[in-house]
């Protein structure tokens, strides 16, 4: 299998612009994620390089070669529309084995070679069970397994999947994203996962590229785009809880919080220095953030929101002034909506972002902290 190459990818309907000079490239049998929020482009991109859409500019390249003008059938793309696009008069078997049976492919399979894919693809999915019922028959979960199973019972030359899991339950998806990430990395095929999660990114691609208005803000590795985000938008995509972005000005190497009572944050960065001043936005994570038991250096006061409790963290929602940050704590003190509590960010790694447009990265500190982090015993008492 040969190299995929999406070169300046730029797309307009009419005068939405849909595309703006989109790059990238996926070696063979490498996952990349293309993460971003709804309308950022993903699903015309995965179109353009299935051929079912023509870029206004830029190119398509499989292998060294120009395929921006060949037909789609020709392509050999296998594709999972977020739609799903299934066949209603068809069966589930027979809706999985049509890619098998088209003319280019016939006679390459055999009747007992089509029902072993099907098979092992609808069992992979947990849907063996239904190969006999029609489309109507099934749930909107059902469905989208059918057209993912449809996309992956046969080795092509290029994947594309488009939020392919998005309907089915919180546990499925779990399981199901280390199940196909092992499938697409066993095949030479370059494949995109198209996806608005940045947990499921994380889980199945071996690069992601954040999506933001039709252009990529940032590719990497999973890790590095969680630790060095490039834009708020990056940051807020990875993490679950997302990151919390705040606003502020940045006043002699010290963050002053909006709305926060003129509570400021002192930085510190690896070679000492912060050379940039006024408006700025703070990115924390909420894992890097505590509930302390009084005022302190690195530290502001918020109201409590809510509280939502996991089963290895409690997540606080608290308001500052007008801006809303999360605090996720695995300690198991009762904070009810209405409660004023001291926030920790003692020793916490942020990121400073511009407060234009773009929300690009400025740079990276560590708060100092005044004092070591409080711990609680069941009573919530500062220890």
């Amino acid at each position: 299998m040969s190299q995929l190459i999406l070169d300046g990818l730029t797309k307009r309907f009419g005068d939405v612009r849909a595309l703006s000079g989109l790059s990238l490239e996926v070696a063979p049998g490498e996952v990349v994620a293309l993460l971003g929020s709804s309308g950022a482009g993903k699903s015309t991109t995965l179109k353009i390089a299935a051929g079912v859409e023509r870029p206004t500019e830029g190119r398509v390249l499989l292998g060294g070669e120009d395929i921006t003008a060949t037909p789609a059938w020709q392509r050999d793309a296998a594709m999972a529309f977020e739609s799903y696009v299934l066949y209603p008069q068809l069966p589930v078997f027979d809706n999985i084995a049509f890619p098998l049976r088209a003319p280019r492919l016939r006679g390459r399979y055999d009747a007992d070679e089509i029902r072993r894919r099907v098979e092992q693809v609808a069992g992979l999915v947990e849907i063996g069970h239904l190969l006999g019922r029609r489309p109507v028959e099934l749930s909107g979960g059902q469905r989208q397994r059918v057209a993912l199973s449809r996309a992956l019972v046969r080795d092509a030359a290029i994947v594309l999947l488009d939020e392919p899991i998005s309907h089915l339950d919180a546990k499925l998806r779990h399981w199901l994203r280390g199940e196909l990430r092992r499938l697409l990395t066993s095949r030479s095929s370059p494949a995109i996962w198209a996806t608005p999660d940045g947990l499921e990114a994380m889980g199945v691609a071996d690069r992601i590229a954040v999506v933001v208005d039709g252009r990529v803000v940032q590719h990497g590795t999973p890790q590095e785009i969680f630790r060095s985000p490039a834009t708020v938008e990056a940051a807020r995509l990875l993490g679950d809880p997302g990151m919390s972005i705040l606003e502020g000005a940045l006043e002699d190497g010290r963050v002053v919080l909006e709305g926060a009572g003129g509570a400021s944050l002192p930085l510190s960065t690896s070679n000492g220095q912060i050379g940039v001043r006024g408006p700025v936005r703070l990115g924390i994570r909420p894992g890097e953030l505590r509930i302390a038991g009084g005022a302190g250096v690195g530290r502001f006061q918020a109201e409590v929101l809510a509280a939502e409790a996991g089963a290895r963290q409690t997540v606080v929602i608290a308001r500052v002034g007008r801006q809303v940050l999360r605090i996720a704590t695995p300690d198991r003190r009762k904070v009810r909506a209405g409660d004023r509590i001291w926030v920790d960010c003692g020793g916490a790694r942020i990121h400073l972002f511009s407060t234009d447009r773009d929300g690009r990265i400025i740079t990276e500190a560590n708060v100092v902290s005044g004092s070591p982090r409080s711990t609680y015993d069941s009573q919530g008492v500062s220890s």
